[in-house]
């Protein structure tokens, strides 16, 4: 029986031989995902790559660019947007 951590379909068994003949199953680990842009969708620049509960343990200064909009907009989106915002005002 696996361990109640790895009772989730998230986790993909994977069957390993052994070398002495015989097999075991293996747990695949979640995979990090990348930031992406919220308005391009392109994969963000300067921002650490993790899964969500590794995020939280990460460094500030690793979690996002400190610039407005930092970690949710790329630095073209963000510039496309200050320019249409300033056009406006």
């Amino acid at each position: 029986m696996p361990r109640p951590s790895k009772r989730t379909r998230s986790r993909k068994p994977v069957s390993k031989s052994l070398p002495g003949s015989g097999n075991t199953v293996h747990y695949k680990e979640k995979g990090n995902t990348a930031q992406l842009c919220f308005i391009c969708g392109q994969q963000l620049g300067g921002v650490k790559q993790a899964i969500p509960s590794q995020t939280s343990k990460i460094n500030r200064t690793r979690r996002r660019v400190w610039r407005p909009y930092g970690g949710q907009l790329c630095h073209n989106c963000l510039k496309n947007s200050l320019r249409i915002a300033a056009r406006h005002v």
